[in-house]
């Protein structure tokens, strides 16, 4: 996946912008109602299937418990997901509420950092059936 930027607020003379066209802030595509969003060239583009995403999340469990990723970049990957991926309600609001704690407990603002990385592989360990094929 790539960077987590997104587009930037300064204009070519690093003024601030006050605000971004919709098409801009999200890459030339508008968001619609519902579970499709169109993009330049007017093509709908259609949220990923559920058991696509949960394959992808039960190979991320895997890999944390395995220790080929550590946890902090699993958080990154579903920061990066939540930001890039079109989800289902469920999903983003989960992954939201996850990656949110995460930054507050690793900022010292509130809750364990233990306790809150126990959660999130508590969370991911219920996609631990649905893998994706890995090659090493």
């Amino acid at each position: 996946m790539s960077a987590l930027c997104g587009p930037s607020l300064y204009g070519p003379v690093g003024r601030a912008v006050t605000a971004l066209p919709l098409s801009v802030a999200n890459n030339d595509r508008e968001r619609v109602p519902g579970s499709h969003r169109v993009g330049a060239d007017g093509a709908v583009v259609a949220q990923e299937p559920p058991q696509v995403l949960r394959a992808v999340l039960g190979t991320m469990q895997a890999d944390v418990v395995t220790g080929r990723r550590t946890l902090a970049d699993t958080v990154a990957m579903l920061r990066q997901m939540r930001s890039m991926v079109r989800l289902p309600v469920d999903f983003h609001e989960a992954i939201g509420e996850h990656v949110n704690a995460h930054m507050l407990a690793t900022a010292g603002v509130r809750g364990s950092l233990i306790a809150v990385e126990a959660t999130i592989v508590e969370w991911l360990q219920r996609f631990a059936q649905e893998r994706l094929e890995t090659v090493a």
